[in-house]
Order: C-alpha cells, then sequence, then structure tokens
C-alpha cells in the first residue's frame, strides 16, 4: 500500500490518466502498424503474442485445485456466480 502524502496523489493520478492514454496510444500504434504491414498481420501477432503467454502462464502457475476448506469444488457457488454474471450481461444490453 503506498502511504498518503505526494506518492500516492501522484500514483493515483498517473492510474486514472493511464486508461485513456493506452486506449488512444493504442488505436494510433495498431493504425500505424497496419499502414506499414498489413492487417492480417496484426491477427498473427496477436495469435503468437496469446500462444506465448497462455503457454507461460500455465508454467508459472501453481498447480492447485479450486476447492474449499473441506476439499469440495464449490458447484453451486461457481453455477451461481456463472448465472449472474449472464444475468447482468443480458439486462446490460
Amino acid at each position: 500500500m503506498i502511504p498518503p502524502g505526494r506518492s500516492r496523489n501522484l500514483f493515483l493520478g498517473f492510474f486514472a490518466a493511464f486508461p485513456p492514454l493506452r486506449g488512444s496510444l493504442g488505436a494510433v500504434l495498431t493504425g500505424i502498424f497496419i499502414d506499414s504491414v498489413g492487417w492480417k498481420w496484426l491477427f498473427i501477432l496477436i495469435g503468437t503474442l496469446t500462444a506465448i503467454i497462455t503457454v507461460w502462464v500455465m508454467l508459472i502457475t501453481p498447480k492447485e485445485t479450486p476447492i474449499d476448506e473441506h476439499g469440495r469444488i464449490d458447484y453451486i457457488g461457481a453455477f451461481s456466480g456463472m448465472g449472474s454474471l449472464v444475468i447482468f450481461n443480458i439486462v446490460c444490453k
């Protein structure tokens, strides 16, 4: 946690400023990339990066099973959580 003061204010300012900056800068860089090499290469690049990151995450994450304190998977919680997300998605559309 960041202690109150100047550093915390600076951190919160950067935290709030970067999402719109990422969106606009990403659009500009994507446009430059597509104009220089073509849109097909963008899909190849994103697919390759996704495959590399997926393998990397599978290798570094611990092999744990999602169980509760009694050693059982929480099926009721999983299905109710999934159902609430589906209903929320339907309502927001």
